[in-house]
């Protein structure tokens, strides 16, 4: 099973100069395609996006490229109940601490969209409230895996403040902003394979002296080159990733471990609707 991310495609696929974060499925539409071309054969694909990427043509589309979807979208959602008509998402009944997993639902009035199954939820410890659409029917595992979204956000972290500092470049410029990222994303694909390669050899704390490990991939392997130049130890020759499995999952500490733990629990009820 692959996971992919929607904002991913947009930041290292394709830079645009747009004034709002919500793009319209025309502008990258072919960029998933080209994507498609370049994914494993025989795997399952997923893709989870955040409410930015919440409309009806990117779950057809996502459809037509034979993927699923996990989709965050807006409590103010139209949602059509068999019997009691159009009502937003929001004003489905659930109670704290409940999840509500519906199935065969249409979602928005003018470009309906059918066949599509909803998980609902409000979370008890900080009192958010979940609204997931998904192409296949949901469960308590459709919130676990659109909580695999977030370990992007390490990812932007290090193009930002914690590694690259992009925005520092104050480069306004499409094109010219588009060919630094190129770079970036070269650079990032090495150092993180170096990282990776550290961590498999037992030697992260020679870079990284916590007990567990809080600095991402990118930042272990732009640490150990640095070292590298210095002190003669060897670099990897060849960029390449063997396994999908986390070899040793960040953890910062084991209290902000427990506490940051992407988990929601949930006493799910599931309802099917008849349209």
């Amino acid at each position: 099973m692959l996971y992919i991310w929607a904002e991913r495609f947009r930041w290292a696929g394709s830079l645009l100069k747009h004034k709002s974060s919500s793009v319209k499925i025309d502008t990258y539409q072919d960029l998933l395609k080209r994507v498609s071309r370049l994914l494993p054969v025989d795997v399952k694909v997923i893709l989870l996006a955040d409410r930015g990427f919440a409309n009806a043509e990117l779950v057809r589309y996502v459809r037509k490229l034979g993927w699923h979807c996990r989709i965050r979208i807006k409590g103010n959602f139209w949602l059509r109940h068999p019997r009691q008509g159009w009502q937003r998402v929001s004003q489905f009944p659930v109670a704290i601490g409940e999840a509500k997993l519906i199935h065969n639902v249409q979602i928005h009035k003018c470009n309906s969209l059918t066949d599509v199954h909803l998980a609902i939820a409000w979370e008890s410890t900080n009192g958010e409230h979940w609204y997931i659409i998904s192409t296949e029917p949901t469960n308590l595992q459709t919130f676990r895996e659109y909580g695999f979204r977030f370990t992007i956000e390490e990812n932007f972290l290090d193009d930002k403040s914690s590694g690259f500092n992009l925005e520092d470049s104050k480069l306004r410029s499409a094109p010219a902003l588009s060919r630094l990222c190129l770079v970036l994303a070269m650079t990032t694909l090495f150092l993180t394979a170096q990282g990776v390669e550290v961590v498999i050899l037992g030697q992260r704390r020679c870079v990284d002296p916590h007990w567990y490990r809080g600095a991402s991939y990118l930042k272990i392997g732009w640490s150990w080159v640095k070292q590298a130049l210095n002190k003669g130890w060897n670099l990897i020759s060849v960029v390449s990733f063997s396994t999908n499995i986390d070899p040793e999952p960040v953890k910062a500490s084991r209290l902000q471990h427990q506490q940051r733990t992407y988990r929601i629990e949930f006493q799910a009820t599931t309802v099917v609707w008849a349209n």
